[in-house]
């Protein structure tokens, strides 16, 4: 602009020279105006884009929030949870979810601020550009003005439009996820009522018989149905039905005859226990997706056909999801607590029909002998199936053998022979404290088994290895250092004995898959 005002056209004279003066001069107006604009145009994009980095990194600082409480904040705004298993329960995440919404509500409030403020100081600067300008009428600069004005209203309606439809989305938002909460809830609340309305068995053997129930047996339905109750509450939490201590109903799969297993030793107590050990590993097998319960069929020449049974114990761990959830496995820890408290869980329906089908493909004799074996929930089970007065009357239970069971509030008839491997340190056979408080079962006998040297802790205590290994060593005689006295082992596996192969005697091996729909 300088150049432009020192510049003197010596070449024109008179009015052309005057005219140019005066041209040069409107030029020079005109260009120091239009830099004072690219100035300030230029500070106002520098003020934006400050303005932008900050605003991302505050979206960048809510998505990391978000994702740090197992939240996702989608393209659209919405705050989705992907919380699962225990998290899911924890009280702070409504505070959460309203916290994350409200931090990406202001930013969708700074954005639209910088939006407009950055349109309007550039509107300003054309509108300043267009009064200044040479040769253009002031109708047309309040035209653009007006022009700039109305769209500007037009932006703020629209803006204030999207808030209200904002506030009517979380409206319904509000709305729908009270409605999954307490439909939730109400699964709960079913779940519980239902569990309350059955008797237990104890409950019929007390009103029926005066029959006063054992300790055990009251704490475990207590147990079970506060378990329920806060479920319903769990569910309130999330607004999901977690399914908290739901039994279901039985499934029970198509026998399988396994051939493999047919040549297998089967000979005491020993083989008995390892075929309780095997049955965990059975849900691990390709497609499968529950335990299965093994019946072998023995048949003798002469003889009609006896079976043994080997019903697997608790297959989640207690400190799972899966373990306290309605898993279709069927054996969790919630089905402990019904099984001693209750007297039946859809597993022990399920076995007894998988032994009901079993039998029937291979007939002979009214009233089939059968001996039942479990280690732990595998115990409870084949206690409550032999206490199940419709089973006791289809079947002659010639024994029940059990390992780290609490079985002793179970009312197994007194002609049952029953034996249960106690180690010294495991707790759970402990559990049913003796069968306190009800009546006595004489026919139970307890073997304790002293603790090894090393053994430490709940695996080790009540592990099926722990009991395979010194039930294998307690079956020769003389060599065993885990019990002051064999006997009542022996005196068993004698009572038993009839259901082992002898001579050309043959095993049939089936396994079918058990537990919940």
């Amino acid at each position: 602009m300088q150049q432009v005002a020192s510049a003197n056209p010596d070449s024109w004279t008179g009015a052309a020279a005057a005219a140019a003066r005066a041209r040069r001069g409107v030029l020079v107006e005109r260009g120091t105006g239009l830099g004072e604009q690219l100035d300030r145009a230029a500070a106002a994009h520098g003020e934006a884009a400050g303005q932008v980095a900050s605003l991302r990194s505050g979206m960048g600082a809510a998505v990391s929030y978000a994702r740090s409480r197992d939240f996702q904040i989608t393209d659209g705004g919405a705050v989705v949870s992907h919380a699962t298993g225990w998290s899911q329960l924890d009280p702070r995440r409504a505070y959460w979810r309203v916290q994350i919404w409200t931090s990406v509500q202001t930013l969708v409030f700074r954005i639209n601020a910088v939006d407009v403020r950055f349109a309007a100081r550039l509107a300003v600067l054309a509108a300043k550009g267009q009064l200044s300008a040479w040769g253009t009428g002031i109708g047309d600069a309040l035209l653009s003005g007006a022009q700039f004005a109305g769209d500007k209203i037009d932006d703020g309606l629209d803006w204030s439009r999207d808030r209200w439809e904002d506030l009517g989305e979380l409206a319904d938002d509000v709305r729908d996820t009270a409605g999954e909460h307490l439909a939730a809830f109400g699964a709960g609340v079913d779940r519980f009522l239902d569990a309350a309305g059955e008797r237990p068995r104890w409950l019929e053997e007390l009103l029926d018989d005066g029959q006063l129930p054992s300790v055990s047996e009251v704490l475990a339905t207590g147990a079970y149905l506060t378990g329920l109750g806060g479920g319903a509450v769990a569910n309130l939490v999330t607004g999901e039905d977690q399914r908290f201590f739901d039994d279901r109903t039985p499934f029970v799969g198509d026998p399988r005859h396994v051939n493999a297993l047919d040549g297998r030793r089967l000979a005491d107590p020993s083989d008995l226990m390892r075929d309780m050990w095997d049955v965990y590993s059975t849900r691990d097998e390709p497609g499968a997706e529950r335990p299965s319960v093994q019946i072998t069929v023995i048949e003798n020449p002469g003889q009609p056909p006896r079976y043994i049974v080997a019903i697997p114990g608790t297959t989640e761990s207690i400190d799972t999801w899966d373990g306290w959830t309605g898993h279709q496995g069927g054996t969790d820890w919630a089905a402990n607590l019904k099984g001693v408290g209750y007297g039946t869980t859809s597993s022990t329906q399920a076995v007894m029909a998988a032994i009901d089908e079993v039998t029937a493909n291979h007939p002979g004799g009214t009233r089939p002998e059968i001996v039942l074996t479990g280690h732990s929930q595998g115990g409870i089970i084949a206690a409550n199936l032999a206490s199940d007065p419709s089973f006791a009357d289809r079947y002659d239970i010639g024994g029940i053998m059990t390992a780290g069971s609490p079985i002793q509030s179970a009312p197994i008839p007194h002609d049952v022979p029953v034996i249960n491997f106690d180690n010294q340190y495991d707790p759970v056979p402990k559990l049913d404290f003796g069968g306190a408080g009800g009546a006595a079962q004489p026919n139970v006998v307890d073997v304790d088994i002293s603790n090894a040297e090393g053994e430490s802790g709940l695996f080790d205590w009540h592990g099926q290895e722990t009991y395979d290994t010194k039930i294998r060593d307690i079956m020769q005689p003389g060599t065993s250092q885990w019990l002051e006295d064999e006997s009542p082992v022996h005196d068993f596996d004698e009572r038993i004995s009839r259901f082992y192969p002898e001579g050309s005697g043959t095993i049939h091996t089936y396994q079918v898959e058990v537990g919940r729909q």
